[in-house]
């Protein structure tokens, strides 16, 4: 697996990586202190925003041969002790 990334805003992460079959995933990920956000696209599609997958473990599954989402969530497990679970 090859990852690329570059610095789009100060300490935030931005990846992409093309799966066999050519699909394309992007991701971002700041932490509290350098905004406090993330974004999953996959095939330029929002999978989850950057309002909905905030703090905790954001979690987006694709089907292994279409590399369509199946199931994707947010956990909080700051706010939610049970989160984890």
């Amino acid at each position: 697996m090859v990852l690329s990334q570059s610095e789009s805003v100060k300490k935030t992460k931005k990846k992409m990586h093309v799966t066999e079959g050519g699909s394309r995933i992007e991701f971002e990920s700041a932490g509290f202190t350098n905004g406090n956000f993330a974004s999953i696209k996959v095939e330029n599609e929002v999978v989850l925003t950057r309002e909905q997958a905030k703090r905790g473990i954001n979690l987006v599954a694709l089907d292994g041969k279409s590399h369509k989402v199946i199931f994707s969530k947010r956990y909080d497990t700051y706010g939610d002790a049970n989160a984890s679970k």
